[in-house]
């Protein structure tokens, strides 16, 4: 494999710049990069400021290099993958972004990170065109994913996290039909567990509220769920008409 490189750097160790950092390798895969690079002797000190212009690759060159065990057999491969980001700040503390663009849909993330003391997390995530039905080989069953989702918090073990959740969901196809408005909201506060699922397409409303307390020496748990409609025969699951509605509670502790 032949593998041609271009660069242009210059400094010390404790002071790298990057002007121009280019590779190019196997049949259509290259990479694309520039930036600054302080402390690389002491890693709580590192700091980068790097921006990758661009990296591209094909899926024929990913199977060239990697075993087929390594991929799932379930998952297809887009046929072209594009990355642009940038990475920004302490390796300890930083902020990112990146845009993910494929012929398969699109993924663009966001985010920072601290980990020097307490661990803190901000970041979000989006897709455009994201064909499940091609990347699951599911093009029968599954379609487009457009959706968003957030997650902020603190801490990571059980004794101190502190995090919210939020994903909202534009656009699911599923079994030839097309899902909107979609949402769960759910936050965690060391043993509580608090969330609400909810969906309002013309074919399917519903709305799902529970929490889960281990607070407590025996586990509380409480849920709401209400069905305001279900047309199963236009969702395309059931061929004869059949609606539903309706709703339960729970309120149930035990010890197991």
């Amino acid at each position: 494999t032949k593998i041609s490189i271009a660069s242009k750097i210059s400094g010390s160790f404790n002071n790298l710049t990057i002007d121009r950092l280019a590779v190019k390798m196997l049949a259509s895969t290259s990479l694309s990069m520039q930036g600054n690079v302080k402390n690389l002797s002491d890693p709580d000190k590192m700091s980068m400021q790097v921006s990758l212009n661009r990296f591209f690759t094909t899926s024929k060159d990913i199977y060239t290099v990697l075993a087929d065990s390594l991929i799932p057999a379930s998952i297809q491969l887009p046929d072209s993958i594009e990355l642009n980001g940038s990475f920004k700040g302490l390796v300890k503390a930083p902020t990112f972004s990146a845009l993910l663009t494929t012929s398969s849909g699109n993924l663009k993330a966001n985010g920072k990170l601290d980990f020097r003391t307490t661990p803190s997390y901000s970041a979000n995530v989006a897709t455009n065109k994201l064909n499940l039905g091609k990347i699951l080989k599911q093009p029968e069953t599954m379609g487009m994913l457009d959706m968003t989702a957030s997650v902020t918090g603190v801490g990571i073990s059980m004794e101190e996290i502190q995090a919210k959740v939020d994903v909202s969901v534009s656009r699911l196809e599923y079994n030839k039909y097309e899902y909107n408005d979609f949402k769960i909201n759910g936050s965690i506060s060391k043993y509580l567990f608090s969330g609400e699922a909810s969906m309002h397409d013309p074919n399917l409303d519903f709305t799902i509220k529970g929490d889960l307390d281990y607070t407590k020496e025996s586990p509380i748990y409480t849920l709401e769920a209400y069905l305001a409609n279900a047309d199963f025969q236009k969702l395309n699951l059931s061929q004869r008409p059949l609606k539903a509605r309706g709703g339960f509670t729970v309120d149930l502790i035990t010890s197991d």
